[in-house]
């Protein structure tokens, strides 16, 4: 009896773990976007924001 027990419990637990590692995995948890940043894609649409990158530049150098 304390056998089937056993087993049981290790199905159980199994059966537990698997589930909730295959519904945790999603893409969308995966895909973020980042807060606050410009991007490369979208950044240089106007000269004010190159000037600005510019500006970043040589206040590196300095």
């Amino acid at each position: 009896m304390n056998k089937l027990n056993h087993t049981k419990s290790i199905w159980v637990s199994l059966t537990l773990a698997l589930t909730l590692v295959l519904g945790s995995c999603s893409k969308d948890f995966l895909d973020t976007r980042p807060v606050g940043r410009v991007l490369e894609v979208n950044y240089y649409q106007n000269q004010d924001q190159a000037f600005e990158a510019l500006v970043s530049i040589y206040d590196v150098l300095q």
